[in-house]
């Protein structure tokens, strides 16, 4: 049956995927009549109130090449320290730490499914939820050894002001990255509406960052349904320059 879920679901995929960067034809992907994305937490926690159960965005971890992608960003390494932004509620987080991932930090900015995942795994210590902006985070430079998106990028792509959010939040991974760290994004987007935003001049103004990238393009999640792709991403720093010690017209750009 169609239910209101698969209609936000597909609307979603086709916005991401399709249309770069990706706006509704009325400026915001709508779930209600009177809710929107540009409502931020609001439209958030009204979706994960109706949605009582996990709610899986693309593929899952158990999918062999999302594994593989996993293991290659965190280096093999259970004790690596690693960021879910945009973390809903899905049960990524869960099935890592079950193999073995025990060091990994979850943020939101709905106050309701934090509180739910964090009741859902209070047998997990370790793991952490917060209700936090990823654009704009409180962790100290060089917290995370990898940082994990599965379509929190794609979503800031369907804002109306995805041309500054989305600089914010790659500049913020940046920074919050150890040196050599690693940033895995799972996406609806192909190459041509997701790459360039990795090698950008705002992002190079913003903190004098761009990004080494290599695209991998996933196995079908449903038979006949159209390929979501992953990321893999490793910030490089202009000369040297870490964290925005320079910015704008000063930069010495590569």
């Amino acid at each position: 049956p169609v239910t209101p879920l698969l209609l936000a679901w597909l609307a979603l995929a086709s916005v991401s995927a399709l249309r770069a960067p990706g706006l509704a034809d009325d400026g915001a992907f709508r779930r209600q009549d009177h809710l929107t994305y540009t409502d931020g937490a609001s439209y958030w926690d009204d979706f994960y109130a109706s949605e009582t159960e996990p709610y899986e965005w693309l593929q899952s971890y158990g999918a062999e090449d999302v594994n593989d992608l996993v293991e290659e960003v965190t280096k093999g390494d259970h004790g690596a320290a690693i960021l879910h932004p945009g973390c809903g509620s899905s049960r990524l987080p869960e099935q890592m730490y079950d193999v073995g991932y025990h060091s990994i930090a979850n943020i939101d900015i709905s106050p309701v499914v934090v509180e739910r995942m964090t009741s859902r795994n209070q047998g997990r210590p370790g793991m952490t939820w917060a209700i936090m902006d990823a654009t704009n985070t409180s962790w100290r430079t060089g917290s995370f050894d990898a940082v994990i998106d599965k379509g929190f990028l794609d979503t800031l792509f369907c804002m109306d002001d995805f041309s500054s959010l989305v600089p914010a939040y790659l500049a913020e991974v940046a920074r919050i990255l150890k040196h050599g760290g690693a940033f895995l994004v799972i996406s609806y987007g192909e190459p041509s509406t997701r790459a360039p935003h990795f090698n950008s001049a705002s992002l190079r103004r913003r903190v004098g960052v761009y990004f080494e990238l290599r695209a991998v393009k996933l196995t079908e999640k449903y038979v006949g349904g159209d390929p979501h792709w992953a990321y893999v991403a490793r910030p490089r720093w202009c000369r040297g320059i870490r964290g925005g010690e320079l910015s704008g017209a000063d930069l010495p750009f590569l």
